[in-house]
């Protein structure tokens, strides 16, 4: 069973880093603008929009496959990292396209994970945040 988890990890990483690395670095014909690299940008290019949605959800996705095979603290970790790496960089790409966005639900998924609730209220949250997405 670890042998699977780790492996699904590594995995995981191979398809998620190589697309999260050149999302970074990329000139104005990509389809958002460099004003300031300090500055969010927002993302025009649906491709690149859809990839950083995706990109979240991979990391959501091993969250929960760690949370299930009781590695809760990396669970933990995993949880924290599409808010910390990838939601707030998107705020100015969804008010732009008029998107609601899901903060509100990333969080209460990433705080049942934290407060290692139930899998059942776990999963129900996951549920919740990938309709919100």
């Amino acid at each position: 069973m670890k042998k699977n988890i780790l492996s699904i990890i590594i995995l995981s990483f191979t398809i998620v880093y190589p697309a999260f690395s050149s999302y970074h670095g990329h000139d104005d014909a990509h389809g958002h603008d460099h004003k300031d690299d300090k500055e969010s940008k927002i993302i025009t290019d649906d491709n690149e929009y859809l990839t950083n949605l995706n990109l979240m959800k991979g990391h959501l996705w091993v969250g929960i496959q760690l949370y299930q095979a009781s590695f809760k603290d990396n669970a933990k970790m995993h949880m924290k990292h599409p808010k910390s790496e990838l939601y707030e960089d998107m705020i100015p790409t969804f008010e732009s396209r008029g998107a609601p966005g899901f903060a509100s639900e990333l969080e209460t998924l990433a705080s049942s994970v934290e407060n290692e609730e139930t899998l059942q209220s776990i999963n129900e949250n996951y549920k919740n945040l990938f309709k919100a997405i």
